[in-house]
């Protein structure tokens, strides 16, 4: 549940690293489309971000802040329901899974 890091390094003893971004939508913006998610579904993600950190931190890496923003989504599926800019909302598929996409 760590998005695949594509190059790593220290600049001016400040080290930096560059993940691909995945597929789906961020945390942030699923939860402004569906407002609060059934608590299993919320435990499930948590527990898949939970997995990621131990995984950075059994490798060694070091993470900033984890925020619904820096969490992506997917599958996603549509709602049948549209935002007011015509877009589709749209909700997390049957296993749907959480990557953390930015350990900044």
């Amino acid at each position: 549940h760590l998005a695949r890091l594509l190059d790593a390094g220290v600049a001016d003893g400040v080290p930096w690293a560059v993940a691909e971004p995945p597929a789906g939508a961020t945390l942030d913006a699923l939860l402004a489309d569906i407002g609060p998610m059934p608590a299993d579904l919320a435990a499930g993600f948590a527990a898949q971000v939970a997995g990621a950190l131990a995984a950075a931190h059994a490798a060694g890496l070091a993470h900033g802040g984890v925020a619904a923003d820096r969490v992506t989504v997917a599958p996603l599926e549509p709602m049948g329901k549209t935002a007011p800019d015509g877009s589709p909302r749209l909700r997390p598929a049957a296993g749907a899974a959480a990557t953390l996409h930015d350990l900044g």
